[in-house]
């Protein structure tokens, strides 16, 4: 079950290398030539979506409050997101385009929105639950004391 595997990631130390696999994933499509070396929404990650798997596997575990809580006391973590997060900043420039009016946007502001939101809402679960909690935090206790 859910609660069972985020009390194992926890254990084992894998929300840490959960999150640099998802840097991993973001931040070598990072161009300098674009505003603080922001992702480059055409680059083969972002179109084949790499950091969706990540993505989920970080949202199952954050919706637990201690592995929320565990991310957010981790500095080293912290940071992390951070530089992913910063990343995303300025991926998708908007440009003022007068005459023809745009019926259809382009692949590539398609990719940057998918991805911003997607990694933006991972981390906003994880300080969420933090800050209220959610309904799987008891579970991940019970969970712990079956496991040992």
């Amino acid at each position: 079950s859910t609660p069972i595997v985020a009390f194992a990631v926890l254990r084992e130390n894998m929300l840490e290398v959960l999150i640099n696999v998802l840097a991993d994933t973001l931040l070598p499509a990072s161009l300098s030539s674009l505003p603080r070396g922001a992702l480059d929404p055409s680059s083969e990650g972002i179109r084949a979506r790499l950091y969706m798997r990540p993505c989920n596997d970080l949202r199952m575990c954050l919706t637990h409050r201690g592995a929320a809580q565990h991310w957010l006391a981790k500095p080293e973590l912290l940071r992390t997101v951070l530089a992913v997060l910063r990343s995303m900043q300025g991926m998708n420039p908007y440009v003022l385009k007068t005459g023809d009016h745009v019926e259809r946007e382009g692949n590539d502001w398609i990719n940057a929105m998918t991805a911003e939101l997607f990694v933006m809402t991972t981390f906003r679960i994880g300080a969420a639950s933090v800050a209220d909690g959610l309904s799987g935090e008891s579970m991940v206790k019970k969970g712990a004391g079956a496991g040992g």
